[in-house]
């Protein structure tokens, strides 16, 4: 890996944390990413900081779209200093070249894109379930679909939450989740009518979206919606460890919290309970929201 060419399409969580770990291997990494990743989730000034570690840790950073990916014509020599010649730990010349909507050709060794996706809810809705084409399919907490007996789980299943509306989670930990509460309703029969399982579903049925990522050596947690609502800031942004909180109605309805380990998962079980929390005590770093967190009802 030391000085192999490597080129990530896309700046996402996935992007980002394998340009992250190619860059600490030691390759020449290059981000081809045309927007400001997670700016939706978790708001401009904390998208910025994370986009720009990328730099900060030596990756060149290309603000264009991909147009192209092709096999690289290996045996032309124009534009040496980053088509060709031996590489420390690499190819003698590059394998692919990777063409954005700006004109750049940019000649690597490999490409890994991360550009996310969209769901696909077409067979779901030609079999008259309840979609919302192109956002997911719709499903109650235990992730069940309108159709009887037919399930949805992970990144497609869309569920409503009493404060955050309707929701769906990219990530490895709703996943697993999802497929936890729908093998459970499964086991107990299919219906709500099992006393058990509706103890089940309503243990479950406002679970608050969660994820994380790591990238150069900081950890970042995002929970509910971190960007809506009054904003509340804890520490300074882009000078680890601080959060960004968001209340509504005075309630805590969304949190990004960066390098703040036992205090980044107090946060959390404040959002998924909806605490009402002064703003004033939320933005002091003297107030223990571990202790806030302890005395919250199991």
């Amino acid at each position: 890996m030391p000085g192999r060419r490597v080129c990530v399409v896309g700046g996402g969580l996935i992007g980002a944390e394998i340009a992250s770990t190619a860059s600490d291997l030691g390759a020449q990494v290059i981000l081809v990413e045309p927007t400001l990743p997670l700016e939706a989730v978790v708001g401009r000034d904390v998208a910025r900081w994370l986009h720009d570690l990328h730099v900060a840790h030596g990756v060149r950073v290309v603000e264009a779209a991909v147009v192209e990916i092709r096999t690289a014509a290996t045996t032309s020599t124009r534009d040496r200093s980053t088509r060709g010649g031996s590489t420390p730990g690499g190819s003698t010349s590059p394998r692919l070249e990777v063409v954005t909507s700006d004109g750049q050709v940019l000649a690597v060794d490999d490409v890994v894109v991360g550009v996310g996706g969209i769901p696909d809810t077409r067979v779901a809705e030609a079999s008259g379930l309840e979609v919302v084409p192109g956002s997911g399919v719709v499903v109650d907490g235990a992730g069940r679909t309108t159709g009887a007996g037919v399930y949805a789980i992970g990144d497609v299943a869309l569920h409503e939450h009493p404060r955050l509306g309707r929701t769906r989670s990219e990530h490895w930990d709703a996943a697993t989740r999802s497929a936890a509460r729908a093998a459970a309703a499964i086991a107990t029969g299919d219906g709500p009518e099992s006393e058990r399982e509706q103890e089940h579903e309503h243990e479950h049925e406002h679970e608050t979206p969660w994820f994380w990522t790591d990238r150069y050596g900081h950890h970042v947690e995002v929970t509910g919606d971190a960007v809506h609502g009054d904003r509340v800031v804890r520490g300074v942004v882009g000078e680890p460890p601080f959060a960004v909180l968001r209340l509504v109605d005075g309630a805590l309805t969304g949190a990004v919290t960066v390098d703040l380990g036992p205090t980044g998962r107090a946060v959390r079980r404040l959002v998924e309970a909806g605490a009402s929390v002064g703003a004033d005590l939320l933005g002091d770093p003297a107030t223990d929201l571990r202790a806030l967190a302890r005395r919250l009802p199991r």
